[in-house]
């Protein structure tokens, strides 16, 4: 599929439109092709290669605002879709705040965002990969003490993917980018029992270093959860991993700096611009210029330019992220962090890559030096209950190593960790760590956390 085709698909739906003497017009279209391999029992399994195209059309007519969703790109399908966006849009009510669709689209230049060498990958080069990753888990698995070893359940696929928005005002944008998402389960054995341990990367492009060091760190880290038990309830002292910490960014910090959020007073950050939210040890960024930065991207999803900005600048709150709509309520511009979850959903306002920098970072070692009674936290389920109303913590442990006095002792499952997020990054923040890991988009690091409440058995 081609940015060619969706600008031709655009073209000739914003004319219709027009037409029919609708205000205005923006079509908003995606392709992606995708390679995929799956896994299946220290195995390849089926390999698939598809191509999905899809676009979203939304409609102004005056005040009132319809959006229709198709992945249905044949031209012959246009006027249906057209007449059903009309029809949508009539029946909406007026939206008094609508301030008509973006214009004046532009790009950050120079921004690398696909890979070329990811990009020409064949399946058969991606199933000779696939059998090097699998092959590599296993063999750091035994070496670190593992009598079996199974790579199951996951898949690598690779993702190019094409962006085409335009709008009735005679703007239009386009841009390409490249993915890689691996993900599987290592599940290992020995005389003291078994357990499993996943193992997820997604990035930009095809990086077999960083690859195969993640690999083979998952696989000696399955090794140390075996026999894992829960531990007493009572406060601990939390060292929070950055793909956990990025969890926790993910779902309470991300949507508190949201403009949407904010201004629907759903977000503890209402009226705290400029006020100390975290310690003065912690800046975090809204990076979407980083080359190959997992959420980088050089225009929005309305197709504004996308800016780099401080959010938390050594612990003081600097910036909310709005989108064209969100901004126009504040008489403000759009920060270009527009973005379409799905699309048969509107743009609302996210950071696209939160980047943390610590000052007087510690190693990892240093981390647990400090801890006198506490947990490593490897992994956990069920983070999405806690709160970004408020920033409270609920996350079951499923993945931890008990410590005492800077010494590992056995690990941990089954265990509920709680507390408050702004707490973690401020009165209760012991060090920060040296080390970042991204989690989708977020590129978080190591926290230690004093006084964590848990309920265990």
């Amino acid at each position: 599929m081609s940015i060619e085709l969706l600008s031709n698909l655009s073209s000739k739906i914003i004319s219709l439109a027009q037409e029919k003497n609708v205000s205005e017009t923006e079509f908003y279209g995606k392709f992606d092709d995708i390679i995929q391999v799956e896994i299946s029992s220290n195995g390849i399994g089926k390999v698939i290669s598809r191509s999905i195209g899809k676009y979203a059309l939304r409609i102004a007519i005056g005040k009132k605002v319809g959006l229709v969703y198709s992945e249905n790109i044949d031209e012959k399908s246009i006027p249906d879709i057209v007449e059903k966006a009309i029809s949508i849009t009539k029946t909406t009510p007026e939206d008094k705040n609508w301030p008509g669709f973006p214009r004046g689209y532009s790009s950050k230049e120079g921004l690398k965002v696909y890979d070329k060498v990811l990009a020409s990958i064949t399946p058969e080069n991606l199933i000779e990969f696939l059998g090097e990753v699998i092959d590599t888990s296993i063999d750091n698995a035994r070496k670190a003490g593992a009598l079996e070893a199974i790579v199951t359940r996951g898949y690598l696929g690779i993702v190019r993917s094409g962006i085409y928005i335009e709008n009735s005002y005679g703007d239009s944008i386009s841009g390409s980018s490249t993915a890689l998402y691996l993900y599987y389960n290592i599940h290992v054995k020995n005389d003291e029992g078994d357990t499993a341990y996943p193992f997820t990367i997604q990035i930009r492009r095809l990086d077999k270093d960083k690859i195969f060091s993640k690999v083979a760190e998952t696989a000696n880290l399955a090794v140390k959860f075996i026999g894992a038990k829960p531990i007493d309830s009572g406060k601990y002292q939390l060292l929070i991993m950055p793909e956990v910490h990025g969890e926790l960014v993910e779902t309470v910090f991300s949507p508190a700096v949201s403009a949407y959020s904010i201004q629907r007073n759903r977000s503890p950050l209402k009226d705290k611009v400029g006020e100390q939210i975290f310690s003065e040890e912690v800046t975090i960024f809204d990076d979407p210029h980083m080359d190959y930065g997992f959420g980088s991207r050089p225009f929005d999803d309305e197709g504004i330019m996308t800016t780099s900005k401080p959010l938390v600048d050594h612990g003081v709150f600097e910036n909310i992220v709005y989108d064209h709509y969100t901004a126009s309520i504040e008489g403000k511009k759009s920060t270009g962090n527009a973005v379409r979850r799905r699309l048969n959903s509107v743009p609302a306002p996210e950071p696209l890559n939160i980047v943390f920098k610590a000052r007087n970072a510690e190693d990892l070692e240093s981390m647990i030096g400090m801890i006198k009674r506490g947990i490593i936290v490897y992994g956990v389920i069920g983070s999405w209950m806690s709160n970004p109303v408020n920033g409270a913590i609920q996350a079951t442990v499923t993945h931890g190593l008990y410590v005492e006095n800077g010494e590992i002792k056995h690990p941990v499952k089954g265990v509920v960790m709680g507390g408050n997020y702004y707490n973690y990054l401020k009165q209760d923040l012991m060090a920060l760590g040296k080390d970042i890991e991204n989690y989708g988009h977020i590129y978080a690091i190591p926290i230690l956390v004093d006084k964590v409440p848990i309920a265990g058995k």
